[in-house]
Order: structure tokens, then C-alpha cells, then sequence
């Protein structure tokens, strides 16, 4: 009985493959060059040949092709007949922004920037933030901190742990583990 029970799936095992189709490779095997990731090397001649000087050596160099907004900008500088070179925020030319910048000093005048605001905390402000923001225990804790400092001065204190007799023996078994590092 068991084994017409099974007799369909052994036989849809241990029948003969279909015809399958070989699998494709991972590269062509091809004389065209295929680094270009499937774009035609005609295309690719074809933009090559488009491109400016400038575009060749930001190429040649490895940068990275100008922003839009660098292009806006350089258009807008040579409508009023300024050369835009290559500054690109490296210092490159901060003896002609030096210049420029006499020159618009010269023309406009010196500016001297608004005097920053004056934080003046007074000691009513100060007792009535600490009494909004500050808790019960902290505020009894800052009184004890000032009794203490009238009494004693800045000297430091002397601190004594109140532990538990579990509490020894643990940090005893603890220094003894810990005290070899």
C-alpha cells in the first residue's frame, strides 16, 4: 500500500528533467569593452566629444562636475564681467576676495556689527528660577550646604558610608575578585 501511496511523487523525482535553456553568463563574451555597464561606447564617444575644457580637467582631476547653482552664479558674474576662477572655498584666491573686499570697504564704508545683548541676571531672578525649578530635597540639600559652609568654611568634608552588613561583605567579595587588575 505504501508504495502506491508515494508512487507519484517518486516518479515526478526521479523523472527526467525538461529541456532547460543554458544559463546566461555573467559577462558577454564579446571584443566590445563592457566597463560602461551596457551603455553603447557610440553614446558614451558621443558625450565624451560634447564636453568643454574645463569639464575635461574637473574630469582629468576628479572632481566632481559643477552645481547648477555654480553655474547660475558663474553666468550672473560674467553678465557683470567678472571672472569666476576657481575658488571653491580653499583659499584659493584670498588675495583677490582681500582686494575685493578693500575695494567695497573703500566704496560703502565700515559697518561695526550690533553690540551683543548683556545677560544681566539679578539675585530676585535667581531665588525665583531655583524656587519654580528646583525640588524639595534639593532646596533642604542647598540649606544644609550653606549652614555647613557659614560653620566650617570651604573645607572639605568628611564623608562616612553607612552600609549594611550585606553591603561589607559584598564589597568585600568584590575587591577581593577585582583587586588582581
Amino acid at each position: 500500500m505504501e508504495s502506491k501511496k508515494n508512487a507519484h511523487r517518486l516518479s515526478r523525482i526521479f523523472r527526467k528533467p525538461k529541456v532547460m535553456v543554458a544559463p546566461r553568463s555573467w559577462r558577454e563574451d564579446g571584443g566590445e569593452n563592457t566597463l560602461h555597464s551596457g551603455v553603447p561606447l557610440s553614446l558614451l564617444n558621443a558625450m565624451v566629444h560634447e564636453l568643454t575644457d574645463d569639464d575635461k580637467t574637473r574630469v582629468a582631476a576628479q572632481q566632481d562636475p559643477p552645481s547648477v547653482l555654480q553655474e547660475e552664479l558663474a553666468k550672473r558674474a560674467a553678465r557683470f564681467g567678472l571672472a569666476v576662477g576657481g575658488h571653491n572655498g580653499n583659499g584659493g584666491d584670498a588675495a583677490a576676495g582681500d582686494d575685493s573686499m578693500r575695494k567695497r570697504m573703500e566704496r560703502f564704508g565700515t559697518t561695526e556689527p550690533p553690540p551683543l545683548p548683556v545677560l544681566v541676571v539679578d539675585e530676585a531672578t535667581l531665588k525665583s528660577r531655583e524656587a519654580r525649578f528646583k525640588s524639595e530635597e534639593a532646596k533642604t540639600m542647598d540649606e544644609a550646604m550653606q549652614k555647613r559652609l557659614a560653620r566650617f568654611g570651604a573645607a572639605p568634608a568628611v564623608v562616612e558610608l553607612k552600609l549594611s552588613e550585606a553591603d561589607r561583605e559584598a564589597m568585600a567579595r568584590r575587591e577581593s575578585r577585582f583587586a588582581s587588575c
